[in-house]
C-alpha cells in the first residue's frame, strides 16, 4: 500500500523507494524487498527474519511482556502458552520458506547490536546474504535495536549510496 501510495503522489519520486523496518518487521520487510525489484535498498535494522522464528526457547528467556506482545502480533491463540509459538513462528521463518543467498540484487543493510539475544550475528549475515548487495553493520554493545547517531548515520548513508 505504501509504495502504491508513492507511485500515485506525483510530488514523489517512485523511481527511486527504499524501506526500512525494525524487530518483528524483518519478514514482512524482506518478502516486500525478495518480491519488489524495482526498490533502491532496504535497511533491515534488528530484523527478525528466521532464528528466533524456529528456535523458540528465546520466547522463555526474553521478558514475558515482550514475547506475549509478539505472540499476538503473530496470530498466536493463547499468548500465555510460549510452547505453542512455534507452530505460529516456524512457518514465517524465511528459511522455512526456502530463501537463501542472493535472492534479490536490491542492497540490504543489516544492522543491529553485537550481541542481540534476538538477533545473533549468523541472523544478521543471513539476513544481508539474501541480496547479492548485503552488508552487516553493528552499533552498540548490547540490547535489540541499534540506536543512537552513529547507527541513524549508517542508514542515511547507506540510503544515499543507493538512491
Amino acid at each position: 500500500a505504501a509504495l502504491a501510495y508513492v507511485k500515485s503522489n506525483s510530488k514523489l519520486d517512485s523511481s527511486n523507494v527504499g524501506a526500512l523496518s525494525s524487530s518483528g518487521g524483518g519478514v514482512p520487510l524482506l518478502t516486500f524487498i525478495l518480491n519488489t525489484p524495482e526498490l533502491k535498498a532496504g535497511v533491515a535494522r534488528c530484523a527478525v527474519v528466521t532464528d528466533v522464528l524456529t528456535d523458540t526457547q528465546v520466547f522463555h528467556h526474553a521478558p514475558l511482556m515482550s514475547s506475549m506482545s509478539y505472540g499476538y502480533r503473530v496470530g498466536v491463540k493463547d499468548v500465555s502458552n510460549l510452547d505453542s509459538y512455534g507452530e505460529w513462528t516456524i512457518p514465517l521463518a524465511l528459511k522455512t520458506k526456502g530463501f537463501k543467498t542472493n535472492e534479490t540484487d536490491v542492497p540490504v543493510l543489516a544492522i543491529n547490536t553485537k550481541d542481540d539475544m534476538v538477533n545473533p550475528p549468523e541472523e544478521m549475515k543471513y539476513t544481508a546474504g539474501l541480496s547479492t548487495k548485503g552488508e552487516v553493520a553493528y552499533y552498540g554493545n548490547s540490547g535489540h535495536c541499534p540506536d543512537g547517531p552513529e547507527a541513524e548515520q549508517a542508514i542515511i548513508s547507506f540510503f544515499d549510496k543507493y538512491m
